[in-house]
């Protein structure tokens, strides 16, 4: 480790790329908890990595005004002698190796490189119903829920956390129907804009995928729409959400 603030900051200042890596990883990918050994390998490997990428691909334009040879067996020297010329390569070179090592972690990219990105034993079972299976359309979520009641919406996000843990929402936005548990099979428009569903709740889901083009929601199985009389009724019964207006669901 460095033992001064300039060999510190240096230090940090070369780790950049292998932290911009991981932003982006995290960010376009889902979100892991790994160890501060692992973290910190993944950190260096990509600093590493992209660095030497940098500097071969850069070395036909910066080779002609750096002397490598005084470089290595004067530093010192050769930075009090050229110091303008060594600050801007070595930014430059910084600043190329962290594009590289952003880019590396860019999801179109890794879809145009050989292998799954991320690979499946990475992600959790929502990551792989809304992400991999098909990207692009819109996806219309029901959710049976542990009481047995049952909502359906539009999907907005979801919790990208890599662990198929309770502690996840889910959020749907409008046209959002409800079904409260009891007897009745149908569901009905619920009024509110967006609802936000915790996976500690949900027992079953299920996905469908429309066109972007065509995203009028489906009619799930046993979903149907209730008639009038029935919604009446439902509005009516004092236990029912609706009848006391939006409220947020537990």
């Amino acid at each position: 480790m460095p033992s001064t603030v300039s060999g510190l900051l240096l230090f940090v200042a070369l780790m950049l790329p292998g932290f911009a890596y991981l932003v982006v990883k995290e960010r376009a990918g889902t979100e892991r908890r790994t160890s501060p050994f692992r973290e910190t390998a993944a950190v260096v490997a990509a600093s590493v990595a992209s660095e030497l990428v940098a500097s071969l691909a850069s070395a036909v334009l910066w080779i002609r005004f750096i002397d490598v040879k005084r470089l290595i067996s004067s530093p010192g020297a050769y930075w009090r002698a050229e110091p303008l010329i060594l600050a801007l390569w070595g930014v430059g070179l910084l600043a190329l190796a962290t594009i590289i090592a952003a880019a590396a972690a860019w999801p179109w990219l890794r879809k145009h490189m050989p292998g799954s990105y991320p690979h499946s034993s990475t992600v959790s079972a929502w990551w792989m119903i809304f992400e991999e299976f098909d990207p692009t359309s819109v996806k219309h979520v029901g959710c049976e829920l542990d009481d047995g009641s049952y909502i359906e919406g539009r999907l907005v996000s979801f919790n990208n956390n890599a662990e198929d843990a309770e502690n996840r929402d889910l959020v749907l936005k409008e046209p959002i129907k409800l079904r409260p548990a009891g007897k009745m099979r149908e569901t009905i428009p619920y009024g509110a804009h967006v609802v936000c569903v915790s996976a500690r709740r949900i027992v079953t889901m299920f996905v469908t995928y429309s066109d972007p083009d065509n995203c009028d929601p489906p009619t799930f199985p046993g979903t149907e729409v209730a008639e009038e009389a029935a919604v009446a009724d439902i509005e009516a019964h004092p236990s029912n959400p609706l009848a006391s207006g939006p409220s947020v669901l537990p």
